[in-house]
């Protein structure tokens, strides 16, 4: 069957049939659910002034937010302020001394941390999703705030 016979008026049927069929063929993903997620991370009972929010589902790509000077963040997944997905996720948070907004990235070997990040300001346990024990679910149509409390060990 070549391309011309398709558009023949006895092919009309199939001509339409494999028209309709093209868009789901060719794969209309427009990706995984997203929710716009903003939040607030304290550190005893004050607002953590500078560090990162990170959030892992457990289907690909983290979100991250850059904590500001209130203590706030925006989390974006794949676009600036897009959110995260919908889901649980596992959460990290850092707050390094090379984070801190005009710090001075060479540190001395004997005060730097791994990767050359410097001392962590916040209990490390935040650090790493496996031991931060901070999990949320990212529902549909979500609209309060995430608000992180956290603690020395």
């Amino acid at each position: 069957m070549t391309i011309d016979s398709l558009f023949s008026n006895g092919n009309k049927l199939m001509t339409v049939v494999l028209c309709s069929a093209l868009p789901v063929l060719a794969g209309c993903d427009s990706g995984p659910e997203m929710v716009p997620i903003h939040g607030q991370v304290l550190y005893r009972d004050k607002p953590l002034t500078f560090g990162a929010v990170m959030l892992q589902s457990s289907r690909g790509q983290p979100a991250s937010g850059i904590i500001q000077p209130d203590g706030t963040f925006v989390l974006s997944t794949f676009e600036s302020e897009d959110g995260a997905v919908v889901g649980k996720q596992k959460v990290r948070i850092t707050c390094y001394e090379s984070q801190r907004s005009g710090s001075q990235k060479q540190l001395s070997a004997k005060r730097a941390e791994p990767m050359g990040l410097g001392t962590s300001l916040i209990p490390r346990k935040y650090t790493s999703y496996a031991s931060s024990g901070l999990v949320v679910d990212i529902e549909p149509g979500r609209a309060e705030p995430l608000l992180f409390h956290l603690e020395d060990n």
